[in-house]
């Protein structure tokens, strides 16, 4: 599937300038492609959570191979470097094509844990996180949109994916730290630390997708560091407040 991907963007590219609605045709091309990787996870898997796994697990091997094949055809993209357009659902996407290997990558390791059930409880939690995050950087970028000139749709997905991620990487380093012994506290506080730095750069790379921010990596970072660090507090102390 991806290699069949691959040769129809060849196609497209070599007819678009001869296509006036080629953004119309790729759009579709891409809703297909959504359409066929659910279709085979709600098959494939035989709950929810295999359903999920295999999804994250094929998108990332589709994603990979697609562009294997058009630098097999094509000699493009040149390097991993190499801008690349990723999605025009529901505005433009782009990154070097480094990052969405990256995130493929991520994707393909979540999705075999799903559906392998190895720290499947821990992702769900995180997952949980993540959507608060989403739908707390849906608000905030509509709101701001008009303040950082860009379209609302842009603004809105920049910041929602960014704090979504930032808070999956938060939500994750807590359900780790919760699941391990009281008397480590250091290994709980290492394992917040870089859950929460690899939620902030995940983050700023996902919000780099739709525009460039003049923040750096480290405002994500130190935002997913703190909210995980503050939930660890606050479980420390709920635990405390239930010991007789």
């Amino acid at each position: 599937m991806g290699w069949l991907e691959g040769v129809v963007v060849v196609y497209l590219r070599s007819m678009h300038p001869r296509l006036a609605g080629w953004k119309t045709i790729e759009i579709s091309r891409e809703a297909a492609t959504l359409v066929m990787l659910i279709t085979f996870a709600l098959s494939a898997g035989g709950n929810r959570r295999e359903r999920w796994g295999i999804f994250l697990w094929l998108f990332g091997i589709w994603d990979i191979v697609y562009y294997v094949c058009l630098w097999t055809c094509t000699g493009w993209p040149a390097s991993l470097a190499t801008m690349d357009t990723l999605f025009y659902i529901p505005c433009v996407w782009s990154a070097p094509v480094w990052v969405p290997v990256l995130f493929s990558l991520i994707m393909m390791l979540a999705g075999y844990c799903l559906a392998a059930n190895r720290g499947a409880d821990c992702l769900a939690e995180s997952a949980w996180w993540a959507l608060i995050g989403w739908l707390a950087g849906l608000l905030i970028g509509l709101a701001n949109a008009r303040l950082m000139e860009l379209p609302h749709c842009v603004s809105a997905m920049g910041m929602s994916v960014c704090l979504g991620l930032i808070a999956f990487g938060a939500g994750l380093g807590y359900a780790i730290s919760a699941k391990s012994a009281e008397g480590v506290p250091l290994r709980n506080l290492c394992v917040v630390i870089v859950c929460g730095i690899a939620g902030g750069l995940l983050g700023h790379l996902a919000r780099s997708m739709f525009y460039a921010s003049p923040h750096s990596f480290w405002w994500p970072a130190g935002a997913g560091l703190a909210l995980g660090g503050v939930a660890l507090i606050l479980r420390k102390r709920k635990r405390n407040v239930s010991v007789p």
